[in-house]
């Protein structure tokens, strides 16, 4: 009974784990390198002026000094991120999905200045 009692508190222990680091890193430089910000699943920011719609139904964070910075994004557990290249959803647009994310966001790098993630 205390073995199976242990293995439960552990496999409910992990699972809180993964959950709590589901979410998306954003890099200043490729290879994920560099600066780092973070958002989790569900979570927005804008990185410009802050006026828009683009984070309706997400929770918004703010970052100071991150609009046109980001040049890669990695990912982790199953999370996508989404990144526009201006607040109110015009310009480029890119979804990042995958296993890892990606290191060099190729056109989209250094022009994002909304960006979402979830799952």
């Amino acid at each position: 009974m205390k073995t199976v009692l242990a293995l439960s508190t552990a496999i409910g222990f992990f699972a809180l784990t993964a959950v709590a680091n589901a979410g998306c890193a954003f890099y200043d430089k490729a290879g994920w390198k560099g600066a780092k910000i973070g958002l989790q699943a569900k979570e927005c920011a804008l990185l410009g002026t802050m006026k828009s719609d683009f984070c309706k139904g997400f929770k918004v964070v703010t970052f100071k000094g991150w609009n046109d910075r980001i040049v890669s994004v990695q990912l982790h557990h199953n999370s996508k991120a989404y990144l526009a290249q201006h607040e109110n959803n015009t310009g480029m647009k890119m979804e990042v999905a995958g296993k890892r994310g990606t290191g060099n966001l190729g056109k989209m790098a250094k022009h994002a200045s909304a960006i979402r993630c979830y799952q």
